[in-house]
């Protein structure tokens, strides 16, 4: 199916480039979109734009992530933007790295314990959740309950599961809280 006229908000700059199934997280002013698809599910990119609100600016294209995919997901913790699993030709991805959007660079970071895509992710306390996902992108979904916590400088540790296994969900932490919607 081609792609379809480009929708943008009135008074405000579209993404550069046809991007779907892609990040998006918000650190030090700036909107960050990172990876996902410029096709039909065969193309995985590792493309990082920067948008500022306060000039309606996209940026040139930044350092790329390390490994391309989609539907990756990612938080902000303590300035830095980390981004976890996602899907690409190889198949899902345990792949985690952080970006630092002051410098424009990547350092990879110990695997995720479960490879996925579509999952949710939040920041809270200086730490990154992983939660939910899927293991397939095919008619089963295969959702997972899953609940993860990377924290800087100690690693990855299993949480209590979901009461119900998601995918393509919305993670989101406020409050002292970490909410999976």
């Amino acid at each position: 199916r081609a792609p379809g006229p480009r929708r943008t908000t009135p008074g405000r700059a579209p993404v550069p480039v046809p991007i779907h199934h892609a990040t998006a997280t918000a650190a030090n002013g700036k909107l960050y979109v990172i990876g996902g698809w410029s096709d039909f599910f065969a193309t995985a990119l590792d493309s990082v734009y920067a948008y500022d609100p306060g000039t309606d600016t996209w940026s040139a294209p930044k350092s790329p992530m390390p490994t391309p995919r989609g539907s990756p997901a990612a938080a902000e913790v303590g300035g830095q933007i980390y981004v976890a699993g996602g899907w690409n030709a190889a198949g899902n991805r345990d792949d985690f790295a952080v970006y630092d959007p002051v410098g424009d660079t990547w350092t990879p970071l110990p695997a995720m314990p479960t490879a996925r895509n579509h999952l949710g992710a939040a920041g809270l306390d200086g730490r990154f959740y992983a939660v939910g996902g899927r293991t397939d992108l095919g008619a089963g979904l295969n959702n997972v309950t899953a609940v993860e916590l990377y924290e800087p400088g100690v690693g990855w540790s299993a949480l209590a599961p979901l009461p119900r296994a998601r995918g393509g969900l919305a993670v989101v932490a406020t409050a002292g809280r970490v909410y999976a919607l």
